[in-house]
């Protein structure tokens, strides 16, 4: 079931496949079946493994309502711990700054796509106008990046999400994105601002590997 999520809008998960056990012990236990040995220890493990799973659950739904609580930040990158809630080769680094004392570095290979995401962000972006970061191209050329938004219900097509051009030159470029944009991007719809999924800045098929820095993502 997890290997048949693949290519249809969902993303497998050997966390799933933990918790699909996990269901299958307890209804061993629950239907009775096998030496009563053996059910008193499925019995025992089930309640432990399912406590432990609680305390995941628990600790997931605490950073979720310290995400959507920080609101007009998106991420502030300023500690390590923000690390983690981002994809692809990054590393938090206080070399360069457009806003604090830290920023994300983000090493950009030669892949078809190569950047940085995240989705561990606040969902509900409406009452705001625009979205706004920094972006740091530490080289003497310009780079070109896309950026991507999408809500929830994207259907993995590009006519489905929000999708723009950033040209990074040499230093800090600020960025804004006026939302109304975001907002009417997908073609014969409108994008659900109460649920915003994914950020994605990237870069194609670069002939080189590349570095660039983000910064103070936040919402006005």
């Amino acid at each position: 079931v997890e290997a048949a999520q693949n290519g249809v809008g969902r993303e497998p998960g050997w966390h799933d496949v933990w918790r699909n056990h996990l269901g299958v012990l307890g209804a061993w236990f629950v239907a009775g079946g096998g030496p009563a040995a053996a059910r008193r220890a499925a019995l025992v493990l089930w309640c432990g493994l399912f406590a432990w799973e609680l305390v995941i659950i628990g600790q997931v739904a605490r950073t979720h309502w310290a995400i959507q609580g920080q609101l007009p930040v998106i991420a502030e990158l300023e500690h390590p711990g923000e690390v983690a809630r981002w994809s692809g080769d990054v590393a938090l680094t206080d070399t360069v700054a457009a806003h604090g004392r830290a920023c994300l570095a983000v090493r950009l290979g030669t892949d078809t796509y190569s950047g940085t995401g995240t989705m561990r962000l606040p969902h509900d972006w409406r009452g705001y106008d625009r979205l706004l970061f920094e972006v740091h191209n530490p080289d003497t050329t310009a780079l070109k990046l896309t950026l991507r938004i999408n809500d929830r219900v994207h259907d993995q097509r590009s006519e489905d999400r929000f999708n723009t051009r950033i040209i990074a030159r040499p230093g800090w470029t600020h960025v804004e994105v006026p939302l109304a944009s975001v907002r009417t991007a997908p073609a014969g719809r409108e994008m659900d601002m109460s649920d915003v999924l994914q950020v994605f800045i990237f870069a194609t098929r670069l002939p080189e590997p590349r570095t660039i820095h983000l910064d103070h993502v936040r919402l006005e």
